[in-house]
């Protein structure tokens, strides 16, 4: 008797683990058919022409959740040496080109079951990294070199005591994206006031004007 009921768990598991790498050759699938659409799509932008070599997929990550798996991709290419003459004003208009188009990186049907997106985009020139974020909202984040990057063309808006307004916003991006896994937990009446007041207490300001900043910078404001 204890001989039949191992061996059917051993089935069972056996099946199980075949479904699983099944899913897993599917996602595989998914990954490498909607890089290459994405690929294309960067060779399409203005910055395509500063690129210096093939682009590569740097990284993957996917999150099952119910009967949805979200993949995200992050893209990689050089740049070439015409990018390091640009001014910091014409280069962050060459990121920013990336979500004020027509462009679209993400697809909520990229494959049955699956929705996909471009997370991030890294770009080196063998002296600066940048890493373009936030293709997918009303504004992107770019770093370089691990610092926030933006041209100060624009006249700084800054909060009651002192603070740039940017740095308010993408510190509550930043965290919003680390509670509800980049949206996928969010809540509203959870994290909004909770986001608020991480904001209020590390830039001393209010809960409330740290969510008029975050509102104002998400309508591109």
């Amino acid at each position: 008797m204890k001989k039949w009921i191992l061996t059917g768990f051993l089935l069972m598991a056996g099946v199980a683990g075949c479904e699983e790498t099944e899913r897993r050759e599917k996602w595989t699938d998914v990954k490498e058919r909607y890089f290459e659409e994405m690929k294309e799509q960067l060779n399409e932008t203005k910055i395509s022409s500063y690129i210096d070599s093939d682009i590569i997929l740097e990284g993957a990550e996917a999150n099952t959740q119910k009967h949805n798996t979200y993949i995200d991709l992050t893209l990689y290419a050089n740049l070439n040496e015409k990018f390091k003459a640009l001014s910091d004003e014409q280069k962050y208009e060459l990121f920013e080109e990336l979500y004020r188009s027509d462009y679209d990186w993400e697809d909520p049907n990229c494959g049955t079951g699956n929705s996909c997106e471009v997370d991030k985009i890294h770009f080196s020139n063998g002296k600066n990294d940048y890493e373009v974020d936030g293709l997918n909202f009303a504004n992107i984040s770019v770093d370089k070199d691990g610092d926030f990057f933006k041209p100060k063309s624009d006249p700084v808006v800054v909060t009651s005591t002192g603070t740039d307004e940017w740095a308010v916003y993408e510190y509550m991006k930043t965290q919003y994206d680390l509670l509800t896994d980049y949206g996928a937990n969010y809540v509203p009446e959870k994290h909004d006031p909770l986001v608020a007041r991480m904001a209020a207490e590390k830039f001393g300001i209010t809960a409330d004007e740290a969510g008029d900043i975050y509102i104002r910078k998400e309508m591109g404001q």
